[in-house]
């Protein structure tokens, strides 16, 4: 929400090489269990981070293969960092080459904010609709519709701006909104299409480990395998021995 709440990023800076999810007919996103773990943790951050996300689509459905941090930012905004221009887009054009198949999908999180964090036009706002019993249905997730909640709840919408930076048809939110019964609620796959729903309407989600047949597991971790090697040269390549501290992006993890 960046008019209410003062959220904001910016990720389309000239001159980083993306590949955009374009293809109408996906509608699902799969996922390891061991990367949607890895989603789980990044949206328990304190500040908001950003960076791209890398998946094959396949039959219709794309497989999630990995992330790339590529900025931090403060508690209410992010953008992508210079420093890792160079070393993205040599990993990026490698990896198409080896994967033809390959898109690039924009990421986000947003961590929670306090009450003293909010407007008061949107704090007004957010308490009237929880005395109004608009967030009950927390409870049918274990979770008690406090105002706290509420605004973990809100920070599940993408803001203005995030809608602007977009790129493709998707845009992964991560936020810290655990739910009791759902595997995903931290994790919110918008759709960007021509329907009048842009960032409104979700991609459904799915367990890699439930596909079948486990020939799909074998390829997807191939694939992984290959993208974590080679990402793990352009680092030594472009940051040296000492990456570890230097460069804070993450190798794709499946």
């Amino acid at each position: 929400m960046e008019k209410e709440q003062g959220r904001s990023m910016a990720t389309k800076s000239k001159g980083w090489v993306v590949y955009p999810l374009e293809d109408q007919r996906v509608q699902e996103f799969v996922i390891p269990r061991k990367s949607l773990k890895s989603l789980r943790e990044h949206s328990k951050r304190n500040r908001e981070t950003t960076g791209l996300l890398y998946g094959i689509v396949d039959n219709q459905v794309l497989y999630f293969l990995g992330c790339t941090i590529l900025g931090h930012g403060s508690r209410t905004a992010c953008q992508f960092d210079p420093k890792y221009q160079n070393f993205h887009n040599s990993f990026a054009v490698q990896a198409k080459e080896m994967h033809p198949d390959l898109v690039t999908i924009l990421y986000h999180n947003h961590p929670r904010l306090t009450p003293r964090e909010v407007s008061s036009e949107v704090l007004d706002a957010v308490r009237h609709d929880v005395e109004r019993g608009i967030f009950d249905y927390l409870e049918d997730h274990g979770v008690l519709p406090t105002l706290e909640e509420a605004l973990a709840e809100v920070s599940r919408e993408l803001s203005a701006q995030d809608q602007q930076v977009t790129f493709g048809r998707a845009h992964v939110l991560l936020t810290d909104t655990e739910r009791k019964g759902d595997d995903f609620s931290r994790v919110n796959a918008y759709k960007f299409d021509a329907d009048g729903l842009r960032g409104v309407s979700r991609f459904r989600l799915k367990l890699l480990e439930d596909v079948k047949p486990v020939t799909t597991h074998r390829r997807v971790g191939g694939i992984c395998s290959s993208l974590k090697a080679l990402h793990q040269r352009t680092v030594l390549d472009y940051f040296g021995a000492s990456s570890g501290r230097q460069c804070k992006s993450t190798p794709p993890e499946c």
